[in-house]
């Protein structure tokens, strides 16, 4: 990104004649912007000690900033500002660009024309329970994907008549909310403890030979609480399959009458190519299995049953127009001119590693 930066200031500098300059924020954002294709969200401290916030056109990462009174603050996540005594939060809108400088209010300019496409992993699956999804509260989201897998449940039935059958509980700490809603759509609580963490280490976003190992030391089970039991586990999102084999196959070890998975994330088709650590289609556990997708999951993890969110209710959580989601890695609709290059290679390649072609 540097790079791009110093390409702008170097344009803006040649063209008020060279040597020393004083550059335009927002001329230079336009420059830096209509270089780039994809997924930013910038914050840049120039060099007069200003700051300058700039987010992509289609807003694909969240970008807000705060008023501490004598101070400005920007963050990717509204509970970050809160932290640190900001109560109140503004949104940097897609394509456009924020000034802080002192003794000055912040001034905004649009640079692009917006053309939503927001991230709907990062409220799946990053932010806090506590943050907001542009203006949508995460924990509203959450609750509405718990109610949505319930409202789907084909379990629903036996769990009513026979409650006490059953132990309802979450992995990771992003799928706690969900599982609390879920459960109670039934009359029940999520039991929380059945399955703590001890890190906040996340498995996918972490190289292949790491993976692994943070899986074997972050989660702890408590047996007495699923032992005999109906298991059902929340899970947020699959992605490889690696984390949720390590969490069943410590579930199983408390020897659960049954274990049921249940996601709410519907199933991941393509890669991202917006700054989640997914790039690939032959790494995703969606394209090992074209047919019977959840009953092929079902039998390699193993699971008594296994079951992803609908997209219908998927899209039904985040309360707001379906056209202003990035659901890319689930549609393969990507929201970028090189994003859909970039899903073109990769499924060239995949299909070749594959013998598809």
């Amino acid at each position: 990104m540097g790079f791009f930066i110093s390409i702008a200031l170097k344009q803006q500098q040649v063209k008020q004649g060279g040597g020393n300059f004083q550059p335009d924020f927002f001329e230079l954002s336009k420059d830096i912007m209509s270089k780039l294709d994809g997924s930013y969200s910038l914050a840049i401290l120039l060099g007069n000690g200003n700051l300058g916030l700039i987010r992509d056109p289609h807003g694909i990462k969240p970008l807000v900033w705060g008023d501490g009174g004598d101070y400005y603050a920007a963050a990717s996540e509204s509970s970050a500002l809160r932290k640190i005594g900001i109560a109140d939060f503004n949104i940097v809108e897609p394509g456009s660009a924020v000034l802080f400088s002192r003794g000055n209010s912040p001034a905004v300019k649009q640079i692009f024309p917006a053309n939503k496409s927001h991230c709907h992993f990062e409220a799946i699956y990053f932010m806090n329970d506590r943050s907001h999804f542009e203006d949508i509260p995460v924990y509203d989201i959450r609750s509405r994907l718990g109610i949505e897998l319930a409202k789907s449940e084909p379990l629903a039935d036996e769990i009513i008549a026979n409650p006490d059958e059953f132990v309802i509980f979450p992995a990771p700490i992003s799928a706690n909310v969900a599982a609390k809603f879920y459960a109670r759509y039934f009359g029940l609580e999520s039991e929380v403890d059945a399955l703590t963490k001890s890190s906040s280490k996340r498995g996918f976003i972490n190289s292949p030979n790491k993976r692994g190992h943070i899986m074997s030391r972050v989660y702890d089970p408590t047996p007495s609480l699923i032992q005999g039991k109906r298991a059902i586990l929340i899970e947020d999102s699959t992605v490889r399959l690696e984390t949720l084999r390590n969490l069943v196959k410590l579930i199983w070890e408390c020897k659960p009458r049954e274990l049921h998975v249940r996601v709410t994330d519907s199933p991941i088709i393509s890669p991202c190519f917006y700054g989640i650590n997914m790039s690939t289609h032959g790494e995703l556990i969606a394209n090992k299995y074209p047919q019977n997708l959840e009953r092929n999951i079902e039998r390699e993890l193993p699971a008594t049953s296994f079951r992803y969110q609908g997209i219908q209710g998927l899209l039904n959580s985040f309360g707001m127009d379906p056209n202003d989601l990035c659901i890319a890695c689930l549609n393969g609709k990507y929201p970028t001119h090189y994003g859909e290059i970039r899903a073109g290679e990769s499924r060239e390649r995949w299909m070749k590693d594959t013998g598809k072609i």
